[in-house]
């Protein structure tokens, strides 16, 4: 069982709807980016609404995604511009329309995919969707078109092991389904999770993300979990991840002050006279040059912190 550590730095995002078409319908999707230099690129989510259509949960969690995860999210719009049900009947009306008639289901999906890899900064090639229950279905739809590109699927977002009865079922679907069964399925946990839990949810599980604050609460729990299963290595890897994490954590504040004070310089070089702003001008490169050098670090520190494996 493999573990792997997850860490979520916040970004600053752009948010705004979107219309595009799907077949001769007009559909209004919703778009959330982090800030992008010209030229970067970040992989793509496509976020698939629940049965009450594109709402405001919706809306925020793409936000979530763009800030938590610093990728570039599209909220498909599966019944139309315009189209939000009130009320549980209206719900599964149009629900019910889409899992009738599956080829239309898809065309809406193949449609906001297709959006999706237009959305500037959104590179074409890393894609992945996302979705619970109406949406969850259309994610399975999805994967069926594109089973030959695929290699696994992973359930994020909040702790998902509260809605531990969907995510079992959702993993025991796909690895009962003949098209789907050679996926890999992964969880994004805080490792809270109690035994019980962990006994029905780790036999479709092929492997867990743990966040790594499970570690810095609880190493010597962590470090044991490695030894017992004959890995001291891996213990070893405990240690390692948690002395790169603090390097990381003391960096940040550092990093946090810099770029303040340069948000802040960038607004008072109008107050200044010709004879100071050169002064200031030079003062300026040199903090820009400290802060690359910074963020290189940290950039270095993250790959060497994603690198150390816990097998637990």
């Amino acid at each position: 069982m493999a573990w792997f550590l997850s860490i979520m730095p916040l970004r600053a995002v752009t948010a705004h709807a979107i219309s595009y078409v799907s077949g001769e319908e007009e559909m209004e999707g919703f778009v959330a980016s982090p800030s992008l230099a010209e030229g970067e690129f970040r992989p793509g989510i496509l976020l698939i609404h629940d049965w009450t259509g594109l709402q405001e949960d919706a809306r925020e969690r793409a936000i979530q995604i763009a800030e938590e995860l610093g990728y570039v999210c599209f909220a498909a719009d599966v019944y139309g511009k315009g189209v939000r049900p009130s009320n549980p009947q209206e719900c599964g009306v149009q629900a019910g329309l889409y899992r009738k008639d599956r080829s239309l289901f898809r065309q809406r999906l193949k449609d906001a995919l297709e959006q999706l890899k237009k959305i500037p900064g959104c590179h074409p090639n890393q894609l992945a969707a996302i979705g619970y229950c109406f949406g969850g279905t259309g994610v399975l739809e999805l994967a069926r078109r594109h089973r030959p590109f695929l290699t696994g699927i992973t359930v994020s977002g909040g702790e998902p092991t509260r809605q531990l009865g969907f995510v079992v079922a959702l993993f025991e679907a796909v690895k009962s389904d003949e098209e789907l069964a050679g996926l890999d399925c992964f969880i994004d946990s805080n490792g809270y999770l109690g035994a019980s839990g962990w006994e029905s949810l780790l036999p479709v599980t092929d492997g867990v993300m743990l966040d790594i604050k499970v570690l810095r609460e609880d190493p010597e729990a962590a470090k044991a979990g490695a030894v017992k299963k004959h890995m001291p290595d891996r213990a070893l890897a405990v240690d390692r991840a948690l002395a790169v994490d603090a390097e990381l954590r003391a960096m940040t504040p550092r990093i946090d002050a810099m770029r303040s004070e340069q948000k802040a310089g960038g607004k008072a070089i109008g107050k200044l006279s010709p004879e100071e702003r050169e002064a200031f001008l030079e003062k300026q490169k040199g903090l820009k040059a400290q802060l690359q050098v910074l963020e290189e670090e940290e950039r270095l520190l993250r790959h060497r912190l994603q690198e150390q494996p816990l097998f637990l």
